[in-house]
């Protein structure tokens, strides 16, 4: 009997100390190059860059980056956690008296959308279909 009070006053004890502790605090911040692109991670929008945002897993993120004139980027970049982030040290980050911020900072550069390009591209379909509907009458003769 005497046993469980104590292991029931060290769980209350120990459960105060976490709360009055702080955790750690993640971050990412999405930079761009022009800034003010439409930030998408993993499909969901979080604003326009320069964007800062908390997380809560570590892994591999989806980023999209929109702006108008110049090309959409598409990219994944892999967020992973530092040592103290990892077990067993995780667990001592739980006796810290003050916040850890784990913050990562991802930049990128935007291409300007080129609208000859476009021009280009549909001068060389329309040159395939030709040549396409060529060889297909060559065959039924």
């Amino acid at each position: 009997m005497r046993i469980n009070k104590i292991l029931k006053s060290s769980g209350y004890l120990f459960a105060f100390l976490v709360i009055l502790t702080s955790c750690a605090e993640r971050k990412i911040t999405i930079r761009s190059n022009p800034p003010d692109a439409i930030v998408l991670v993993d499909g969901q929008k979080k604003g326009v860059t320069p964007s800062t945002f908390n997380f809560t897993f570590y892994g591999t993120r989806e980023i999209t980056l929109q702006k108008e004139g110049y090309q959409t980027l598409k990219t994944s970049a892999k967020i992973k956690a530092p040592l103290l982030h990892t077990f067993p040290f995780d667990l001592l980050m739980l006796l810290v008296p003050y916040p850890i911020t784990d913050h990562h900072v991802l930049s990128y550069q935007l291409q300007l959308y080129r609208q000859q390009d476009e021009k280009k591209l549909m001068k060389q379909a329309e040159a395939l279909k030709i040549q396409l509907k060529n060889e297909l009458s060559k065959h039924k003769k």
